[in-house]
This record gives C-alpha cells, sequence and structure tokens, in this order.
C-alpha cells in the first residue's frame, strides 16, 4: 500500500508508513526484550531494592508499548493516530477530485437521458 501510495501522491506520501512500521518495530523490539530479559529475570534472580527498582522501571517502559496503561500514559496510540490521519490528509484531496468528478459526470449523464 505503501508503494501506491507513493506512486500516485509522490514520495513524500511514503512517510506516514514508515513511521507506522517504525512503531511496530518498536513493539516486536519491546516484546522481545521483555522476553528475553525482564521476565526471565523477574522473581528468579536476587536483586538489592534499588536494582529491582531499576528492573520494575525498565520492565514497565517496555510493557507500556505495547500494553494499554492509560490514556497518559500511551505513547503508542497518538502516534498510530497521527500517521493514519496523514495518509487520510493525502489520500483525501485524490478522494474528494474523484468525487467530484463522479459527481460532475453524473449530471452530464442525467442531462443526455433528460434531453431523449
Amino acid at each position: 500500500m505503501k508503494y501506491r501510495v507513493m506512486a500516485t501522491f509522490g514520495p513524500n506520501a511514503g512517510e506516514p508508513f514508515d513511521e507506522l512500521n517504525m512503531i511496530i518495530n518498536e513493539i516486536f523490539s519491546a516484546a522481545e526484550i521483555l522476553g528475553t530479559h525482564y521476565w526471565k529475570r523477574q522473581g528468579r534472580v536476587r536483586m538489592s531494592k534499588e536494582e529491582l527498582q531499576e528492573h520494575l522501571a525498565g520492565m514497565h517502559k517496555y510493557e507500556a508499548v505495547f500494553w494499554f496503561m492509560g490514556e497518559e500514559s500511551d505513547e503508542i496510540t497518538p502516534r498510530v493516530q497521527r500517521a493514519i490521519e496523514k495518509i487520510e490528509a493525502i489520500t483525501r484531496k485524490e478522494s474528494m477530485m474523484k468525487a467530484s468528478w463522479f459527481s460532475k459526470r453524473e449530471k452530464d449523464n442525467r442531462k443526455s437521458k433528460n434531453r431523449a
């Protein structure tokens, strides 16, 4: 879809798709780090109080990437929404032009039918 949009609307039209791809990569990376580092150590490795707090802070940072933890803490949804809005803005102009063209064509068809 990215390349179709770029072919239709120009090379800069692919930027929102790059942002979506970056978000997806961040989600996968967070899941990988949680599974290979944080969750494996949780409750299995002795830690001082400070180490535990540091461990939990890091774990919560990565969990927040793909778990909804409240509107004020959500970093992913607003970024996805902005990317979608950019795509809609890019494609809206073309959609409106086509709608206008179809509307004009329909009016012309009605006129020609009424004459016949």
